[in-house]
């Protein structure tokens, strides 16, 4: 889909003996990509062995209309790491890290998984970005 747009850059931790993080971003133009409501996109892939620290995201371009969307894991807790983010305020922000949310603490994943945004409504105007920061550790 010609909306989406991917960064992964990497923090490299030379020589020092802490375990090699990261950082992903993933931009999503519902104004190219039309969504439907309950669909959900795989905004960012974490691979095994990793935990996710923060997640978050950011209302570049607002929808217009109704938009909430939530983030977390579809195979687990569909809004673990933010419920309800509202995608009808410009530069609205909001993030996992130290909030009332479930994986406020961040999450291990043991196996390959993907961090999911799920539109509660359809969007065709909206542009979301979302972040994650996360660490290596087995």
């Amino acid at each position: 889909m010609a909306g989406k747009t991917y960064t992964a850059s990497l923090l490299k931790q030379g020589g020092l003996q802490v375990p090699a993080g990261g950082y992903q971003s993933a931009v999503l133009d519902c104004a190219v990509d039309n969504i439907s409501s309950g669909a959900v996109w795989q905004a960012l892939s974490i691979p095994i062995g990793y935990m996710v620290k923060n997640v978050g995201i950011v209302c570049l371009t607002a929808e217009g209309g109704t938009l909430t969307v939530d983030i977390g894991l579809t195979g687990g807790d569909v809004d673990g790491y933010i419920d309800g983010f509202d995608g009808n305020v410009v530069n609205g922000m909001d993030q996992s890290l130290g909030s009332a949310y479930a994986f406020t603490g961040g999450v291990y994943h043991a196996a390959a998984d993907t961090i999911d945004v799920l539109f509660n409504d359809a969007a065709d105007a909206a542009k979301l970005l979302v972040f994650a920061d996360f660490v290596k550790i087995a």
